[in-house]
């Protein structure tokens, strides 16, 4: 057993019964009634996310934080289903924070382990601002609350987030990085506006992962793009700069005419700077393709009430139920460069383009859709209903996308045709899902079927956890497999 072993061994058991001890205190102090659960939860949090922050240097390789995070990953798992920790119980029943933090540790453990600096960084960011910003936001008199999305947030603990976490950027870079301070400033500024933003869109604290996560793939970005070596005034300049702004410009526009929630609108802008930064435009183009003519083409055909749905705003679940598969594409592409992962990319946003036009052409239809898997008509709007006007939609919604992607990439003709195959084929399986898998309920004293569980409603026929933007989601990551069996088939 060599000593370099040995040195990882030594520190990864003291790190277990370290973090062990300190919950076995915070659980003595809490029955004791000398400390609350709210206030050892944050403490917890800041000293095991130091520790995570700075584990790159204490550990010679990612394997024992692996074992760290997947060991806590299972206590947190059991303490949730059994509620064995009081002194660590979230107030909010339906967080989930205390799992994620040990998953955000897992991810970076596994794939960003050797961006030391851009780690330490960003897990600092969120073991220090995070549970700052929400003492300073529980115990300020008289908050100004907002909401963005779900969870509430305060004005003064935004503030404290994005203050605290460009004091750590700019301070953590000025000492890890050899860059020239007008460039750390800019640095700093761009990353801890993102991370904000990240936590504005969070919500039952799955801004442990969203947090750090955005915050290194926008380190590395701005570091990409800009090399550390440019200088404050070169930036501002930059056509990438100048993109982000026309990004945000046109997000706002959607967000005025109702085509984007405040949430959607946030989360979008995260998804469209990540691609600017990461990927060639081309990606951000064909992104753009499929949402303007989706809230074009829902905007021109007449709106019916057929059935309660989520409506025509894009939430940020909506945005990345329809377009996260894709980001993932573009990153692994960023990692790990392919002509294939293009195509793969194009051909998850046809599924989501082929599934929205289904929907908004079945609108026109006449007669009643019919049931994919009875064929036995159904109700206007309800999930699983295809009719021949949106089956219509549907492939022309693929093609669009298919011909979109040959002229923005270059590929062949045979390319193309298999990008509109998968998306078709995917959105017939989204069709499938929706009859037999998704969610129903019926409105009490009403035959009327929604998608959306309320107060009145009973539980009609699906799964519950199986939603309109679950099914989305498999839509668009089926269409990509689908494509790769066409793609080998071919070979």
């Amino acid at each position: 057993m060599d000593n370099l072993f040995k040195d990882n061994l030594l520190i990864f058991s003291a790190s277990v019964f370290a973090i062990i001890t300190l919950i076995i205190m915070s659980e003595f102090f809490f029955n004791k009634k000398t400390t609350t659960s709210n206030f050892n939860r944050k403490l917890i949090h800041i000293l095991v996310g130091c520790f995570a922050s700075f584990s790159p240097l204490f550990f010679s390789s990612n394997l024992p934080s692996i074992a760290l995070a997947l060991i806590f990953i299972f206590i947190d798992i059991i303490n949730v289903k059994y509620q064995l920790l009081k002194s660590i119980e979230s107030i909010n029943k339906l967080s989930m924070g205390t799992i994620f933090f040990p998953i955000s540790y897992l991810i970076f453990s596994l794939f960003f382990w050797n961006f030391t600096e851009f780690f330490i960084l960003s897990f600092l960011i969120l073991s220090i601002a995070d549970p700052l910003a929400s003492i300073i936001g529980e115990n300020i008199n008289e908050p100004k609350v907002y909401r963005v999305w779900i969870d509430k947030k305060s004005i003064e603990g935004s503030i404290t987030f994005f203050t605290t976490s460009f004091l750590i950027l700019y301070i953590g870079s000025y000492l890890l990085l050899p860059y020239s301070l007008s460039y750390i400033l800019c640095f700093s500024f761009f990353i801890a506006s993102s991370a904000t933003i990240a936590e504005l869109i969070s919500a039952r604290g799955s801004d442990n992962i969203s947090i750090p996560v955005t915050s290194i793939l926008l380190m590395i970005a701005f570091d990409f793009r800009f090399s550390g070596t440019l200088h404050l005034n070169q930036i501002i300049v930059s056509s990438y700069f100048f993109m982000l702004i026309i990004l945000i410009f046109l997000l706002y526009v959607f967000l005025r005419f109702d085509a984007l929630s405040l949430s959607g609108f946030f989360g979008a802008v995260l998804m469209g700077v990540v691609l600017i930064m990461l990927t060639n435009i081309s990606y951000l183009a064909l992104l753009a393709i499929f949402f303007i003519l989706c809230s074009i083409i829902s905007k021109l055909i007449k709106k019916k009430d057929f059935i309660s749905t989520k409506g025509s705003k894009r939430d940020v679940v909506q945005v990345y139920a329809n377009g996260g598969i894709a980001l993932l594409i573009c990153l692994y592409d960023y990692f790990q460069p392919s002509s294939l992962n293009i195509l793969l990319f194009s051909s998850s946003i046809a599924a989501a383009m082929s599934d929205t036009w289904a929907t908004e052409f079945g609108k026109l239809s006449k007669s009643k859709p019919r049931s994919i898997i009875s064929f036995k008509t159904i109700k206007h709007g309800e999930s699983g209903g295809i009719t021949l006007i949106g089956t219509f939609g549907s492939f022309i919604g693929s093609a669009i996308i298919g011909y979109s992607a040959f002229l923005l990439f270059s590929i062949s003709v045979i390319d193309v045709l298999g990008i509109i195959i998968s998306g078709f084929f995917s959105a017939l399986i989204d069709s499938i899902l929706g009859a037999t898998l998704q969610g129903k309920y019926k409105l009490i004293g009403s035959e009327r079927i929604i998608e959306v569980e309320n107060k009145n409603s009973t539980h009609f026929s699906g799964y519950k956890w199986m939603t309109n933007d679950i099914v989305n989601l498999i839509n668009t990551s089926v269409s990509p497999l689908l494509f790769l069996i066409f793609y080998l088939a071919i070979l």
